[in-house]
């Protein structure tokens, strides 16, 4: 088998792996994306001397490494809008703090005096 239809295999098994962690760690995602561009690239320029079972292999695997991304974009927004909805909590604790206790009773106690 071409060794970049080896390499791209590897390449989906660890993305695998990421899409299937609980939480993204971006380290590691920057590293499999730095890979996977290197490895995008050497495939666009060697793509033309690939036969024919090959060349199916190869549309194969990057069909495969499509539905991955897919999986791997819809975990990442997930967790950036739980990150954002930590952020906004954060913050409305941090202005409720800054604003300090206020002078005025509760509602409740206004209608208990």
């Amino acid at each position: 088998m071409n060794p970049l239809l080896v390499e791209l295999e590897r390449l989906l098994a660890q993305g695998e792996e990421l899409a299937g962690a609980t939480q993204l760690a971006s380290a590691a995602l920057q590293k499999w994306l730095s890979q996977r561009g290197e490895l995008f690239a050497e495939l666009d320029r060697s793509s033309a001397h690939l036969d024919g079972p090959a060349r199916n292999a190869l549309d194969s695997l990057l069909d495969r490494i499509l539905l991955l991304d897919a999986r791997i974009v819809a975990k990442a927004e997930a967790e950036m809008r739980r990150v954002s909805g930590e952020i906004a909590s954060a913050q409305k604790l941090r202005s409720f703090l800054a604003g300090g206790v206020k002078s005025s009773p509760q509602p409740f106690l206004r209608r208990v005096l």
